[in-house]
């Protein structure tokens, strides 16, 4: 049997239940508001962060998740011994997020560093539930015992249909 990874970003609001149950792994954008930071779904929860956006005069900001940071957890996941890791980022017209998953992946594949761990990254084209919904319903499909690649296919029918 095939071992899977499901990685996506914390634009996506799965909840923290369906993170842990299907063992989803989230990676968080960093938000500034002012002179403060924030790791999203880390340092502040939501309640919290809704709180402070009503006091403060500033817009948050969100920075894209960096190539390192890409780099290190599939490398993370190469070591693991993933076969197959599924990644799912936020839409790649409003974020860098996508490309610097790409440009990783690449990185890591021309320097050998992810052994025979397949790195499969997927645009959604979308934001938050839009594409958090199919990485779930993904996470579920694989727990069911589905392959990989019919994952990977529902996944890719599923942003050609999706608008957000």
């Amino acid at each position: 049997m095939e071992k899977v990874k499901i990685i996506t970003d914390s634009g996506c609001d799965i909840s923290k239940e369906d993170e842990a149950r299907y063992n989803i792994d989230i990676m968080c954008f960093d938000i500034t508001l002012g002179d403060r930071t924030f790791v999203e779904r880390k340092t502040v929860t939501n309640e919290e962060f809704f709180e402070i956006i009503d006091k403060s005069p500033d817009l948050p900001k969100t920075s894209q998740i960096t190539v390192l940071r890409f780099e290190e957890k599939f490398k993370e996941c190469a070591k693991e011994g993933w076969d197959d890791v599924i990644v799912t980022v936020i839409n790649s017209a409003g974020s860098q997020t996508y490309a610097n998953a790409v440009l990783a992946e690449k990185n890591l594949r021309e320097s050998g560093e992810l052994g025979n761990t397949k790195i499969h990254i997927i645009d959604s084209h979308c934001y938050s539930l839009g594409y958090g919904y199919p990485v779930v319903e993904a996470a579920r499909k694989l727990e069911a015992g589905q392959s990989c690649e019919m994952v990977i296919a529902f996944m890719e029918d599923w942003f050609n249909c999706c608008e957000i």
